[in-house]
């Protein structure tokens, strides 16, 4: 169940995250996510809580960096939310043009550095380019995989691009916009009662199991089939494409019981001239989702009349050529495409959302 206080907030220049709690005893949580949706203050950010103390007036509020805190001013209401902040698999940055260093993967050049901050798109990063004349850099984020805010680790690739005044200044602005539209998607997950689940799948903190199998049959019978299956399920996804002898789907499910969401499933279904791969994957917060999975399976095989099934671990690799997928690119409609057999592929739900 999601923690939220709903506070004030008092950004500060570099007051890090304080929080002011009537019983700070009950705060159990340290990474924190603060939303603000009010008509004019749309907006969000992640940080950790350095310190929490009782307040004197039996209010709760919180100091934060002003940096962090963007458009939000002293006393605005915002809710605190109890929020694993997810460890970036890629960060894009962009640095000017005009820089004397290369493109591509960085890796441990910055990581070292800037290990176990918090990010966020649009921000700026700056670190020293190590060499015979070390460089201090000042780069902007363009992206991330899982989506922002993220943590970096010490495996966290940092993918440099290198562009003009203009394209740097017209991704700051975007990022604005962007953040401002994240803060409605937050929302929609937290009514669905969503926003653990999703959380939790973004930050690998899920217990998860993954099942594929390959069929001759048809494929537009089997996504036929997919409601059939999952009557029981809400739908929360999912994005078809039907070509001539090609057939590309997936799907999202969650299953609510007693307004608890007790499991999250997605499915990939890649076909090619009636022979075609379905992957499964189940997620749970609580209990190991074997039993779950082992049911679907079934249904699946019926399903799927002359399945060969075959256990995988949880990969990322293409379902048509089974290459490794580059997920540096995602375009708008959550798919990127293979480097080796260039089958578009729509991406797994730790990348999908905000």
């Amino acid at each position: 169940m999601v923690n939220i206080i709903e506070a004030r907030i008092y950004p500060k220049f570099m007051a890090g995250a304080i929080l002011y709690h009537p019983k700070p005893s009950k705060i159990k949580f340290k990474e924190i996510l603060i939303l603000s949706s009010t008509f004019n203050k749309k907006f969000t950010f992640a940080t950790i809580l350095s310190k929490v103390e009782k307040s004197e007036d039996s209010q709760i509020y919180l100091h934060v960096d002003k940096n962090k805190s963007g458009i939000l001013e002293n006393e605005d209401k915002i809710d605190i939310i109890d929020f694993k902040i997810p460890i970036a698999d890629v960060v894009t940055i962009l640095v000017n043009n005009t820089l004397h260093v290369p493109e591509g993967n960085w890796g441990t050049y910055v990581t070292e550095q800037i290990m176990n901050e918090i990010y966020d798109i649009g921000e700026e990063l700056t670190f020293v380019y190590p060499g015979t004349n070390p460089i201090i850099i000042e780069s902007t984020i363009k992206s991330s995989l899982p989506s922002a805010p993220i943590k970096i680790g010490k495996n966290t690739k940092i993918i440099v691009e290198k562009k003009d005044d203009e394209e740097i200044i017209h991704t700051k602005f975007n990022s604005l916009i962007e953040i401002k539209e994240r803060v409605d998607s937050y929302k929609e997950l937290l009514k669905a009662k969503l926003f653990d689940m999703i959380s939790a799948i973004k930050s690998d903190d899920t217990e998860n199991i993954t099942q594929e199998f390959s069929f001759d049959s048809n494929a537009e019978s089997v996504i036929k089939g997919i409601p059939i299956i999952f009557k029981d399920w809400e739908k929360y996804y999912d994005t078809v494409e039907i070509d001539e002898n090609h057939v590309n789907a997936s799907y999202d499910y969650f299953l609510r019981h007693k307004n608890k969401i007790k499991a999250f499933v997605n499915l990939r279904i890649l076909s090619k001239n009636n022979l075609g791969s379905l992957k499964v994957t189940v997620y749970t917060l609580e209990k190991k989702p074997e039993k779950l999975l082992k049911q679907i399976v079934k249904d699946m095989e019926i399903l799927t009349f002359t399945a060969k099934d075959r256990l995988k671990l949880i990969n990322d690799n293409c379902p048509a050529c089974g290459a490794t997928v580059n997920i540096y690119e995602i375009d708008e409609n959550n798919h990127t495409r293979c480097d080796n057999c260039d089958e578009l592929i729509d991406v797994p739900p730790k990348y999908r959302y905000p």
